[in-house]
């Protein structure tokens, strides 16, 4: 894309038309993904080295990239014609429950707590948004109560270097 935004854990594949040699030899190409505006410029992030694929992958990290290609045909290099940009963002990880071990009954006075889902390699953290009726407490990944009722927890998985938070 040219001034896109690309969302997503991982890499990214770039991809250009073919061309055609007219002495026969098979062409190649050359992507360059950089972090200044001309492709050129800047910390390059990803370089493919020549070869005969139209695509190639790589994973530039977030931020804002640069990227063009170059072409060889056996005799000259001709390229880049033109420069796309795009920013990559932290991706949205896949919905997070939260859930007790036990089912906790009163007069129990605590549950432990686990979580299922989210995405990516964040650490998941608990917090209470309302004690209720129940006067509920979270220490680490426990539940203390004092009476009957309810209350509210939030779980949280934090965010990594492919996902943005959820709770």
């Amino acid at each position: 894309s040219n001034g896109g935004t690309v969302s997503t854990a991982g890499s990214i594949t770039f991809t250009t038309n073919a061309v055609s040699d007219g002495d026969g030899q098979t062409p190649q190409y050359y992507f360059r993904v950089a972090t200044g505006s001309d492709g050129e410029s800047g910390q390059f992030v990803c370089n493919s080295g020549w070869q005969t694929s139209t695509s190639y992958v790589c994973d530039p990290g977030i931020g804002t990239f640069y990227w063009h290609v170059y072409t060889y045909d056996g005799i000259n290099t001709t390229g880049p014609n033109y420069t796309w940009s795009f920013n990559k963002v932290l991706a949205t990880q896949s919905a997070l429950s939260i859930s007790s071990s036990v089912t906790a009954t009163f007069p129990a006075a605590v549950a432990t707590l686990t979580s299922s889902g989210g995405s990516g390699s964040g650490a998941v953290t608990y917090a209470l948004t309302s004690a209720g009726t129940a006067g509920c407490s979270v220490s680490g990944t426990t539940v203390s109560y004092t009476n009957a009722g309810t209350c509210t927890v939030t779980a949280t998985k934090a965010a990594d270097s492919s996902y943005n938070a959820i709770s």
